[in-house]
């Protein structure tokens, strides 16, 4: 299979951003996260949620934990498929193709998902942690999990590669990311889930 290709539009009279993924991936994707939820996803947001309670009250989180970012606005308003790769199944979903039919410029970045941080190291109850931090690949190597540097720009709607997921411990242990992709010039932020498999 390969490439997952991710469509970027404009929607709500070009104040918005949003994804389409090719049908057939899109129910596949479904399936997945319905698959994942309640086993997987669920128990690890209570997690990162109750961490977060923990640390307002006063409390250290170890590391190992997941934790979500200070400024954590919420899920999107709306139905998005997670996008599901793997590291090394050759059949399977391993990258990323964005591109747009309009002639636009796309800023997209990529780092852990700011719902589900896992911690390399124990959190105080004073550090802050915020979802810039998440992308600034000079702080944690596990920041960027694909072979490619970030930011990257789509010019003129050009098709963009993710590169591959990084194979080490760190990239799987952390396991959940985003993308955001901003219309250059603007506010206009999506930002979609990654899940490595």
């Amino acid at each position: 299979m390969g490439i997952v290709r991710v469509k970027l539009t404009l929607i709500n009279n070009d104040t918005a951003i949003r994804t389409e993924l090719e049908d057939v991936v899109n129910r596949r994707f479904n399936v997945l996260d319905a698959q994942y939820f309640f086993e997987v996803v669920q128990p690890a947001k209570v997690a990162s949620a109750r961490n977060k309670n923990l640390r307002k009250a006063g409390i250290t989180i170890d590391a190992g934990q997941r934790v979500q970012t200070d400024d954590y606005p919420g899920e999107p308003p709306y139905a998005h498929a997670g996008i599901h790769l793997w590291f090394n199944d050759p059949n399977e979903f391993n990258e990323i193709e964005w591109y747009s039919d309009r002639e636009l410029n796309f800023i997209i970045e990529v780092g852990p998902d700011p719902e589900l941080y896992l911690l390399p190291q124990e959190l105080k109850p004073n550090q802050g942690l915020s979802t810039a931090f998440l992308h600034d690949h000079q702080a944690r190597r596990f920041h960027n999990p694909f072979a490619r540097n970030y930011p990257i720009v789509c010019v003129n709607g050009s098709t963009e590669r993710s590169g591959a997921l990084r194979n080490d411990a760190e990239v799987r242990a952390q396991r959940y990311y985003k993308f955001s992709v901003t219309l250059l010039g603007t506010e206009i932020k999506l930002d979609p889930h990654i899940d490595g498999h």
